[in-house]
């Protein structure tokens, strides 16, 4: 049987299918805020009284990750490089997380960044926290409206869909390529492909529905006449990225690389990485076109046991809960390329080796993501026209990827 094909904004994002057939329950989330809620799980459990880091619990609402920090960084006059976080979180949730500063700055206890953002102290550590230093997060999710009858039957069969399935294949996110303007993997493509003048329209052009009106006014004039300046006087203190480009292309018009240059790297970084995703995802759904499920190990294919590696020299299924298939990540340093890799990066009319941007000082190396992503201590309640559920997964892996599956909605946002 052919999978179900995705709604097509998600096939924009690489997303070609979804991975269960029964239909979904329809729906809202995010109707606020608190009904999409995350908390980190790290890997700190206990604080102590002395140290040359401070932990604090940053609790957040309607921003992103790296926007909390740069509004922390200015208020606090602390350095953004010196605020160490383990993972990034979705603007459009209320979400909580641990970041390091050093202790030197003597920061208060409790400090309200402003209405979006507050720090809350835990205690003080040896060390900084750094990216992947978290086992994981905890989602409460509140799904609204949900649609047509026998949701607790429909929910359960898509449950049963995933366990027969040992899971889900790790899609990327939509929030990895931008929830209101999703368009950082073309960002980063154009950056992989050295077309300097096409990403920064691409940045700072290019008006969406889902923008503020002024927002899409400033994206109008920069697009159509190239007014840097005119621009630049329409677009909030909040869109960082786009000022910084238009104020150094007023200084040095129609220099685009110059601009570029003068983003942070992990900016740039964010943008090819999103690229990368991109092409994850598209190789994703090559596997599932060929029906091969999300604990299945093809020939070729490396899986993980207890730390220890080996090739697949046959169709094998794994056990989802003792041993991981490792999926190819596209980069500079990517050595192996399988039939469906090697497609995928035919269409997109590019190679690894372009992944090493030295004119921008950036490089995406590559590396594995694990297969399958397994929802866990899962509960869930149907109260009304309303679900509610919480459920917990490892680092690395997107909430929206198991909430599409159950909504099946032309836009799980």
């Amino acid at each position: 049987m052919k999978p179900v094909p995705s709604p097509e904004y998600e096939r924009k994002l690489g997303i070609l299918y979804y991975q269960t057939k029964t239909k979904g329950v329809g729906g809202k989330i995010r109707v606020s805020y608190e009904d999409f809620v995350v908390k980190e799980v790290n890997i700190l459990n206990t604080y102590t009284s002395e140290g040359k880091y401070a932990y604090y619990e940053l609790i957040k609402k309607g921003v992103d990750t790296l926007t909390a920090l740069m509004m922390i960084s200015k208020k606090l006059k602390i350095p953004m490089r010196r605020i160490g976080y383990a993972g990034l979180k979705d603007a459009k949730a209320l979400t909580y997380q641990l970041v390091s500063i050093p202790s030197k700055y003597k920061i208060p206890k409790h400090i309200n960044i402003n209405n979006h953002v507050a720090l809350k102290f835990l205690g003080l550590g040896k060390f900084p926290l750094r990216k992947g230093m978290l086992q994981g997060n905890i989602f409460k999710v509140f799904i609204r409206d949900v649609s047509g009858i026998g949701i607790e039957n429909r929910l359960s069969n898509i449950l049963h869909e995933i366990d027969e399935n040992g899971g889900l294949y790790p899609f990327y996110g939509h929030q990895r390529f931008g929830t209101i303007r999703p368009n950082t993997h073309v960002v980063g493509k154009f950056l992989v492909k050295r077309k300097w003048e096409e990403a920064v329209t691409e940045i700072v052009g290019h008006p969406h529905p889902g923008e503020s009106l002024r927002v899409r006014e400033a994206r109008r004039i920069f697009e159509e006449t190239g007014e840097a300046k005119e621009a630049l006087k329409l677009f909030p203190r909040k869109y960082v990225y786009e000022r910084i480009i238009l104020k150094h292309l007023i200084r040095k018009p129609r220099n685009y690389f110059y601009a570029l240059r003068k983003l942070p790297k992990f900016i740039i970084r964010f943008y090819i990485e999103a690229y990368q995703s991109f092409i994850f995802n598209k190789y994703v759904s090559k596997r599932i076109e060929l029906d091969i499920s999300p604990s299945t190990a093809i020939e070729g294919d490396m899986i993980v046991r207890n730390s220890e590696f080996a090739i697949v020299h046959t169709r094998v299924k794994i056990d989802p809960l003792r041993e991981k298939i490792l999926l190819p990540l596209i980069g500079y340093k990517t050595l192996k390329f399988d039939r469906n890799l090697k497609e995928v990066l035919k269409e997109e009319n590019v190679s690894a080796k372009e992944f090493l941007v030295k004119e921008l000082n950036v490089g995406v190396e590559g590396g594995f993501r694990k297969t399958p992503m397994i929802v866990r201590n899962l509960d869930y309640v149907v109260f009304g026209r309303n679900v509610f559920l919480s459920f917990f997964l490892n680092k690395g892996y997107y909430a929206t990827i198991f909430l599409r599956e159950i909504m099946k909605n032309e836009n799980v946002f």
